[in-house]
Order: C-alpha cells, then sequence, then structure tokens
C-alpha cells in the first residue's frame, strides 16, 4: 500500500468517525427536543361485498316504503319469536296480517318458525340486527305460474344473528346460537287489497333467500 493510499485510508476513517460522532449527536438531540408521532399505520384492506344497486333515481321514494315494509317484516319476526308463540293461533295470525308479510314467507314464519319452536317450548333472546338496501324495483314483473303483472322488488339485506340465540322457555337456557352475519336476498312485492283481506295496497316480504356468505 502506497503513503497516499495509506492517507487516504485514514482520512476516510476520520469522515466516518466524525460522521458518526455527528450523526450521535443529532439523534441525542432530537430525542430531547423532538416529540414527533409516530407514522401512521397503513390503513387495513377492506372488501366491500355489497351489491351494485341498479335502482332508477326516480324509484328513491318507493324504495323507502320498501325498506319500510322489510322493517316491518323484521321487527314482527323478532317479535313473535321472542314471545315464542304458535303459529296458527288466531292472536298470532292477526299479528301476522298487521306486519308487511305475504306467500312463502308468511308460511315460513307461520309454521316453519314460530309453532315448531313454541312446540318444543322455544323461543328467541337478544338482539336482531339488520341493515338493507334496495337493489331493483321491477315494475313489470310476472311470476312464471301466472300472467299477472305484480310488482317486484329485490332487497339486499345483511342479518346480524351476533346476539340473537334461541333458549329454553322454562330454564332460559340457550339451546342454539349466537349466529352469524351473513346475507339473504329478500323479494318485496306490491300486493292489492281484495275482498277477502283487510289489508290496505301495500308492499310485502314475500321470499327470503338467506345465504351463508358473510357481510
Amino acid at each position: 500500500m502506497s503513503h497516499r493510499t495509506r492517507r487516504s485510508y485514514r482520512t476516510m476513517i476520520a469522515l466516518a468517525a466524525a460522521a458518526t460522532v455527528v450523526l450521535a449527536a443529532a439523534a441525542a438531540c432530537g430525542d430531547e427536543d423532538l416529540d414527533l408521532p409516530p407514522p401512521p399505520a397503513s390503513p387495513a384492506p377492506t372488501t366491500d361485498n355489497t351489491p351494485e344497486s341498479n335502482l332508477d333515481p326516480a324509484d328513491a321514494a318507493d324504495a323507502e316504503e320498501i325498506l319500510a315494509a322489510f322493517d316491518s317484516y323484521m321487527e314482527g319476526y323478532v317479535e313473535l319469536t321472542q314471545e315464542g308463540v304458535l303459529g296458527g293461533t288466531d292472536e298470532t295470525m292477526d299479528r301476522l296480517e298487521e306486519i308487511h308479510v305475504a306467500a312463502e314467507a308468511f308460511d315460513e314464519l307461520a309454521f316453519e318458525i314460530l309453532t315448531p319452536n313454541a312446540q318444543a317450548g322455544h323461543a328467541t333472546s337478544g338482539t336482531l340486527g339488520w341493515e338493507a338496501q334496495v337493489r331493483e324495483i321491477d315494475w313489470e314483473h310476472s311470476f312464471e305460474y301466472s300472467d299477472d303483472v305484480i310488482p317486484r322488488a329485490i332487497i339486499d339485506a345483511c342479518i346480524d344473528e351476533t346476539d340473537w340465540t334461541t333458549i329454553e322457555v322454562d330454564s332460559g337456557e340457550v339451546v342454539d346460537g349466537p349466529g352469524s352475519r351473513y346475507t339473504s336476498e329478500i323479494w318485496v312485492t306490491w300486493w292489492e287489497a281484495d275482498e277477502y283481506s283487510e289489508q290496505e295496497d301495500r308492499w310485502h316480504v314475500s321470499f327470503r333467500y338467506d345465504d351463508d356468505a358473510p357481510c
């Protein structure tokens, strides 16, 4: 190694040492004088599983009525299942006439949920939550079994059963649940009153298709 090379090498060591001292001093000064907040955390990735709405803006007022019908159905569902009543009694049927439910959804609630639970001595407990939006309204809808035109709306709902259980009425013991948050497709149809019904013309929840997909 030449003298010039050795001198350059010593110079580099000296400069590196000086730089280390300067950096250490700056760090110490920063610790004493600066109180900088930590860098913001990166936001967690989110997944939006909400189906796209095809709703015409002109149907916004009707959509509010449709959502109100769904709320009426869900509130009646909560009330009757918590009471643990039979589905076929006059009192229960009168209450079902008051809420916005008809067709398959009516039979399912009355005879596939209420009656079996009551016969088993079961009821529901807790809080059942839901969120909903109207995906579309088909004013010219016809079902396969009929040529009649019956306006139909489709609701995309998120049902929250995370604080919802089935209990033994006598003991209060939980026999099922709590559940989860899952999606449900709700069909709401326009039903006109007839001579056999005391109901007024209005929207009714007619079909409910629950899914295992989380929401």
